[in-house]
């Protein structure tokens, strides 16, 4: 799985998300993003048991499909020092 997107709106789109994960999690995969690949499609949820919000955004480029999960403050800040680039 591979997909390239521009990091200015996907930083844009995890800031928007990274609201939903609580501060302090007692579940540890609740301070973590999900994102799944399909057909070029990039779908990100966020999730802290009581809501959940989802966004999806169209990839540059693509190949395979799959689903991973990475953490949010990880992510969401080397999203934004990347800067506007694919």
């Amino acid at each position: 799985m591979k997909f390239t997107i521009n990091a200015k709106t996907f930083a844009a789109l995890l800031a928007k998300l990274s609201r939903v994960i609580a501060t302090r999690n007692t579940i540890p995969i609740l301070d973590n993003f999900r994102i799944t690949l399909t057909d070029g499609s990039v779908t990100v949820i966020a999730s802290d048991v009581e809501n959940t919000a989802f966004a999806g955004l169209s990839a540059v480029s693509s190949e395979g499909n799959g689903t991973f999960c990475i953490n949010a403050k990880a992510l969401t800040s080397l999203a934004k020092s990347i800067g506007d680039q694919p």
